[in-house]
């Protein structure tokens, strides 16, 4: 059975699916993040893709762990920190060919590089198109 909608919001829950199946994550409060549009550039070529800043626990309240990788630590959020990224299942797929030694590689995000640590479960897209997630800093600080 193949399944046709991709996202739907409900009651606070982020539903898509899994192979063929409905997936439901808790929707993480708002106040976890913040929706952006950041420009990538892999391999000489770059392109505009909807993803997030978000805050340390963002993943914890959508109750997922990376399929592949690892979450952000404390760590990834702390002042002087380098940048790190966790990916969509569908950026890894389409962009990336599934291949699991993507983690540990570095990806162009709005100019800098930043260490791919993470590939979300297939189907996690929070907010609503999400294919990037990275640590939110506090305002001034990279």
């Amino acid at each position: 059975m193949r399944c046709a909608v991709v996202w739907l919001l409900i009651g606070g829950l982020a539903a898509g699916c899994r192979g063929g199946a409905p997936a439901a994550y808790p929707q993480p409060p708002a106040e976890t993040y913040t929706g952006a549009i950041f420009q990538v550039a892999l391999e000489g070529e770059a392109t505009s893709v909807a993803g997030a800043a978000v805050a340390s626990g963002f993943f914890d309240a959508a109750r997922i762990r990376p399929m592949l990788g690892r979450s952000f630590t404390e760590a990834d959020y702390a002042d002087g920190a380098s940048p790190t990224a966790i990916l969509s299942h569908a950026f890894w797929t389409t962009r990336l060919g599934s291949s699991p030694e993507v983690i540990g590689r570095t990806i162009e995000i709005d100019g800098r590089e930043a260490t791919i640590v993470g590939i979300a479960p297939r189907n996690f897209e929070v907010p609503e198109g999400a294919v990037i997630w990275v640590p939110r800093r506090p305002a001034g600080v990279q």
